[in-house]
């Protein structure tokens, strides 16, 4: 029995050291994790394809490599086109502003051409050099945060449409006096509005998104079109006084927001006399 037991020893000491490369120096050494499956020189754990020799890299994560995809960065922008353009094919927003190259109008200008002051952390827009008639206020400068927009920032523009980051607290005196707005919507960030700061454009319409802010009698003045100012359902501070639009007094009236959307609205139900809002000044995320 003992004779048996040590040969059973032997023999499995002789089994661990071929399968170990020992004894006699076997070649049978146990083969180690492939880490490039592909053997494209990218670690499968780097490797957005692993088991594609050709691709390695996704920018815009759809699924397309980006040998293949002409638009890497899906900002709507060929590769082709952004490299004459002198934009990143692989950044949607070269200047890291926020604003994806399509939308801006200064792509490789992280202020957009914007005027503006340092106030510690945070940034105060004071205008722009050519403000494009639909112009795109970008949520961060110089990697500051923009939360104010001036006192006259962009008044006697030719402004039609404007897109406000919901970075902004407070709009300005004056800020967009004798543009060509026809409606407009405040973000749910913005706290106060200066003395008529939305004077003298072709408003129909404004929409609150969140609590009431501070208002001054003439902020919405000269407006005579302007008959609708709605807030969303269950913000604070509403309805509160009526807004004066320079010949009317408006209450303002609730509506429902469906924050889903993007900031689409829909009337209460039971107000038949109010359409669907459609915006042409929206304040939201970008």
């Amino acid at each position: 029995m003992k004779v048996i037991a040590r040969l059973f020893v032997a023999l499995l000491s002789i089994s661990i050291l071929s399968s170990c490369g020992g004894g006699g120096g076997g070649s049978d050494v146990a083969s180690p994790v492939d880490n490039d499956r592909d053997k494209d020189g990218v670690l499968n754990i780097n490797d957005a394809f692993p088991d594609d020799s050709s691709e390695f890299l996704d920018s815009d994560q759809d699924g397309v490599g980006n040998n293949y995809d002409i638009d890497d960065d899906n900002d709507g922008i060929s590769d082709t086109a952004e490299a004459l353009a002198g934009t990143s094919p692989i950044l949607a927003a070269t200047d890291g502003n926020g604003v994806t190259d399509d939308l801006d109008t200064f792509p490789l200008d992280s202020t957009n051409g914007f005027e503006y002051e340092l106030n510690g952390d945070s940034v105060t827009v004071t205008g722009c050099g050519i403000c494009p008639a639909d112009l795109i206020i970008p949520s961060s400068i110089a990697g500051k945060s923009v939360t104010s927009i001036g006192d006259y920032a962009f008044s006697y523009n030719q402004l039609t449409s404007v897109t406000i980051p919901d970075s902004v607290t407070s709009i300005g005196l004056r800020a967009f006096f004798r543009n060509q707005l026809t409606s407009v919507t405040i973000g749910d960030s913005v706290t106060s509005i200066g003395y008529q700061a939305f004077y003298n454009n072709q408003l129909t319409q404004v929409t609150f998104l969140g609590d009431r802010p501070a208002l001054t009698t003439n902020s919405f003045s000269s407006n005579p079109a302007l008959s609708t100012m709605a807030y969303c359902n269950g913000q604070a501070g509403w309805p509160g006084e009526s807004i004066y639009n320079g010949s009317t007094y408006i209450a303002p009236i609730s509506v429902i927001c469906n924050a889903d959307s993007d900031y689409e609205f829909f009337w209460c139900p039971g107000d038949p006399l109010l359409p669907y809002i459609g915006t042409m000044l929206t304040i939201k995320s970008n």
